[in-house]
């Protein structure tokens, strides 16, 4: 039971970071009009009177500027007072893998309690192993996500902008707004 519940535990634990309108499967990743969900962490000498973090939709990176679609609207952000930045390409799967082993877990669960013999918990106990170690796995994965800089360069960035080749002229910025669906 004990496995069950931090199985239950870890599929909790999912990039809550990122609106669902953001966060996509790695199928629908080409599919979507829209940037991609950044975090961006401003360096501490920012003297814009910024917050220190900032996240909301990439809309474009146009020579040392970024673009970050917030709630309250627009943000450009020179390069020089990025201290880090975090893309979420797609939704990290461990989640989905935790609650299908619980899932098909449940059937030696009931079993052991209708018959009263304890052995049929042991019979899901392999898949509970493998379940657990393949969600494990995919959590601490971080192929979903683009740091800059920690090993990405800042012009890889703009592949997941609603906008990569820049904010096109004629554009009202002041009528971009974030996605919301139901």
């Amino acid at each position: 039971m004990f496995v069950s519940g931090f199985i239950l535990f870890l599929s909790g634990c999912s990039s809550s970071k990122v609106p669902v309108s953001y966060s996509y499967n790695k199928r629908e990743l080409r599919k979507e009009i829209t940037g991609s969900w950044t975090e961006v962490k401003l360096n501490p000498t920012d003297t814009t009177g910024q917050k220190t973090a900032i996240s909301g939709e990439l809309i474009a990176i146009q020579s040392d500027t970024v673009y970050i679609l917030t709630g309250m609207g627009l943000q450009g952000i020179h390069e020089y007072n990025i201290n880090e930045a975090v893309v979420y390409m797609y939704r990290n799967q461990a989640g989905m893998y935790a609650t299908v082993t619980v899932l098909l877990y449940i059937p030696d669960i009931v079993a052991a309690i209708i018959t009263g013999y304890p052995y049929f918990l042991l019979i899901g106990l392999p898949w509970i192993v493998m379940g657990s170690t393949i969600a494990l796995l995919e959590k601490s994965n971080q192929s979903n996500l683009l740091n800059y800089p920690f090993g990405n360069q800042f012009q890889e960035l703009k592949k997941f902008a609603r906008f990569p080749q820049g904010i096109p002229p004629g554009i009202d910025k002041s009528r971009l707004h974030l996605i919301t669906r139901k």
